[in-house]
């Protein structure tokens, strides 16, 4: 034993849990190993995060997609709105539309390894999750904030350049696009936790020469 420099990690056995010293990481010997329950809580609280960011991305890119009013102007012309007419939020349902299926995916990736009761043992994959976590979220943030300004726009207008306030107009559309819009921060928000979760199983293999499965 090396005193506080040791790491403690749990493997699980017939009989329960053995808790046993390991070295700390070191280039080319093993990565952090967590208690199996730790090990667990963590694989559910990923599988219930990337299911809620699928749920509500999807909800947001079909309260969007079907979202339309038509305004009658004094009986001189009508006009009908949709999201393609706004270029912010034709971004956002592309965006979340790509982050329902990409968090479906991961999910069920997830499900298969709660099932399995395996943890992730691949460095690689690690690393390709970290990634596109992380460009999933920054994406979906960088089209929310998009989305956001010009739901601004239109809600209080912008007098220096003439523009008025369209969600006068189209209140409905308006309400709905608004539900959306919430749906989305919702979705951006269980990103942030997903994506440190990524982190967290990248860096805990750092130095892993053969991966290891967790039972």
């Amino acid at each position: 034993m090396n005193g506080g420099s040791d790491e403690i990690i749990s493997q699980a056995s017939d009989g329960g849990d053995i808790v046993i010293p390991a070295p700390p990481c070191r280039p080319g010997g093993a990565g952090l190993r967590v208690p199996v329950r730790t090990e667990r809580t963590l694989r559910a609280a990923e599988l219930a995060l990337r299911l809620a960011a699928c749920g509500f991305a999807l909800l947001a890119a079909v309260l969007l997609a079907v979202n339309k009013e038509t305004h009658d102007f004094l009986g001189l012309f009508v006009k009908e709105v949709r999201y393609t007419d706004m270029q912010s939020l034709v971004i956002l349902v592309i965006t979340n539309g790509v982050v329902a299926s990409y968090s479906f995916l991961q999910g069920g990736r997830c499900l298969v390894s709660t099932v399995r009761g395996r943890a992730l043992v691949s460095k690689p994959l690690a690393c390709a999750v970290f990634f596109c976590d992380q460009v999933i979220s920054y994406a979906a943030l960088s089209a929310l904030a998009g989305a956001l300004v010009a739901a601004m726009i239109g809600k209080h207008g912008q007098a220096q350049f003439g523009w008025m306030k369209t969600a006068d107009l189209y209140k409905r559309f308006a309400m709905q696009a608004t539900g959306a819009i919430i749906c989305a921060i919702v979705a951006v928000v269980a990103m942030v936790p997903v994506s440190a979760l990524s982190a967290f199983n990248l860096f805990r293999l750092c130095g892993a020469g053969k991966a290891r499965n967790i039972y």
